[in-house]
């Protein structure tokens, strides 16, 4: 199993200290920058998508309502992954800075999100014909 600390020896008291690991800063640009990317995309695109369909009445059909679904469980995927994505980049390996809280609230926004996409099968699965009406 890795350590995410290196070690270095005080030659002064002979005691042994763990320095955090911290990601090269190339890595931790162009990571911050792609994610950044994938962030406004993201955002505003499944922000269009709610808003189009919202204010068109020939869209307000069961297909573009499960795409409305579809956008709003990937907008909180996008909003509960990425800051917290971009944050990672900037701290020290194994660091975590918001405590058990931000980390439950992370976690139920992403399981949150991504079973709320998938969760449109489940009625298709159980009556298969009404899926292609």
């Amino acid at each position: 199993m890795s350590n995410n600390s290196s070690s270095e020896v005080d030659s002064a008291k002979g005691a042994t200290t763990l320095v955090p690991q911290q990601l090269p800063l190339e890595y931790r640009v162009i990571a911050s920058i792609v994610h950044i990317i994938i962030f406004i995309i993201g955002f505003f695109g499944n922000i269009s998508v709610v808003i189009v369909v919202r204010r068109t009445k020939s869209m307000h059909s069961p297909t573009y309502c499960y795409l409305v679904s579809l956008a709003v469980a990937d907008l909180l995927v996008v909003v509960s992954a990425i800051p917290e994505a971009i944050m990672s980049h900037h701290l020290y390996a194994g660091q975590w800075v918001l405590g058990h809280a931000g980390c439950s609230v992370l976690i139920f926004g992403n399981f949150l999100g991504i079973n709320a996409s998938s969760i449109r099968y489940l009625p298709s699965a159980a009556s298969p014909k009404d899926m292609y009406q």
